[in-house]
Order: structure tokens, then C-alpha cells, then sequence
């Protein structure tokens, strides 16, 4: 898979690959809107770009490589009023208000492409010690059909968190 470097990437074109794991589809696309993608005008800015290309090629493509998965997105990058509009967190680090970015993801096993249980994910993760090697939290959200990653600093509730 080639990666395209920061200052090649068209964030207009939907399959380009911004990290191994994660095109600009995948990063930016806005399901509930009509499925396209997030624009200048939805707040998309070089930063938020930055943010996101910073975290999908650095700590979020180490976690995959170090648990030998794949993932499926479903969520990244969210503009403020769309992320109101789906419940997200009103600080949530998907709108990438830092210089920080956040990712909900499905893990797949890499073989079959099968949906693997989420909360084996997350415990394969917190007991690999990842979240403090890759600078990373992770939302503890028991059961839920995601793990959601960001690149925020943790607050009083640590590394793992609870929405």
C-alpha cells in the first residue's frame, strides 16, 4: 500500500491513502451528510489536516501493526455541527481542536476480514501496555460495536476513559 506524503495528499479524492491503514474516505467522509467529504467550509483546515495525517501515520499505524490487525473506520474526522448532530462528546477530539485527532474503528482480523469482538481488542491493548507507548486514550465503552482511539493528552480520567 503506498502512503502519499503530507504535501501530495488531495484531500478531495477519496481514495487516496493517507496512512497504510486509512484513506482520505475513510478519514474525512461524512456519512450522515449526505456521505461526502468534510471541505474548508466544514472547518477543514491545513491544521485539522495535519492533525489527522500526524496521527494515522505515526501512533494509530503503530497500534495496527503492533496488534497485527486491519480496521474498518467509521468514524475520524467530524466538523463541530456534525459532530453535534451525531451525540458526539462536545469536546470530543474528533473535531480535532488540538493538535490532537481521534479515530472509531472496527478491528478486523487481517486473513479473513472478519469483525473481531472489540472488547478483546481493547483489553489486547491495554494489557500490550499501547496506549502509554503510543501517547494514546481509548474509550471504555464496554460492548460497544467500536474502539475509539485520539491523540489527546489524557485528563483526570487517565488513558482509559469513560465517555
Amino acid at each position: 500500500m503506498i502512503v502519499t506524503p503530507f504535501d501530495s495528499i488531495d484531500w478531495a479524492d477519496p481514495a487516496i491513502q493517507i496512512s497504510k491503514h486509512v484513506c482520505v474516505q475513510e478519514a474525512i467522509g461524512l456519512p450522515s451528510w449526505q456521505n461526502r467529504l468534510a471541505t474548508p467550509a466544514d472547518g477543514m483546515t491545513a491544521a485539522v489536516q495535519q492533525a489527522l495525517f500526524d496521527f494515522l501515520t505515526g501512533p494509530f499505524d503503530e497500534l495496527l501493526d503492533g496488534l497485527g490487525l486491519r480496521a474498518h473506520v467509521d468514524c475520524c474526522y467530524r466538523p463541530i455541527s456534525y459532530n453535534a448532530k451525531v451525540g458526539g462528546a462536545p469536546q470530543s477530539a474528533h473535531m480535532c481542536l488540538g493538535p490532537w485527532a481521534a479515530i472509531d474503528w472496527k478491528p478486523l482480523d487481517p486473513m479473513s476480514s472478519q469483525v473481531l469482538s472489540c472488547d478483546d481488542v481493547r483489553q489486547r491493548i491495554l494489557d500490550a501496555g499501547w496506549l502509554d507507548k503510543l501517547n494514546l486514550r481509548m474509550e471504555r465503552k464496554d460492548g460497544s460495536s467500536w474502539v475509539h482511539n485520539d491523540s489527546r493528552p489524557p485528563g483526570p480520567a487517565g488513558r482509559y476513559f469513560v465517555p
